[in-house]
């Protein structure tokens, strides 16, 4: 239970900094709208200070990627080893791959080399946890 509490915080963390920091044309400012939420969520965001750069832009993807390790092992607890680090490295996977897809052009965005970074620590962290174990 309380692998699944960090990962709900980890993730709301990251929704977080998406909320105050990042541009309103997002698909998560849409649902803030549908959920009639946009005038405070203004006013939160207008007495918020600009944060450095790297949590704005890359911290977030590293958070929900470590959310989702953690919510994948506690979905997988009791299953093998190999279970656990094939279901845990979807998410980090995916987010890697779409950077080294962007790195080439063959998928939209800006490729970025510490987002692969924060996609891929925890993992990399919760592999060695694992193995350790």
């Amino acid at each position: 239970m309380v692998k699944v509490i960090l990962s709900i915080i980890l993730v709301s963390i990251g929704g977080c900094i998406y909320l105050m920091q990042r541009t309103t044309g997002l698909l998560m400012f849409r649902i803030i709208d549908f959920l009639g939420l946009t005038d405070a969520v203004a006013g939160l965001r207008d007495s918020m200070r600009q944060m450095p750069e790297f949590i704005v832009f890359n911290l977030p993807g590293g958070l929900w990627s470590a959310s989702y390790v953690l919510l994948s092992d506690a979905v997988f607890a009791g299953q093998s080893k190999m279970m656990k680090l094939a279901w845990g490295s979807l998410i980090p996977m995916i987010g890697l791959v779409s950077e080294l897809l962007q790195a080439v052009a063959l998928c939209p965005g800006t490729a970025d080399w510490l987002d692969a970074v924060c996609y891929g620590v925890p993992y990399v962290l919760y592999a060695v946890w694992v193995i350790l174990k």
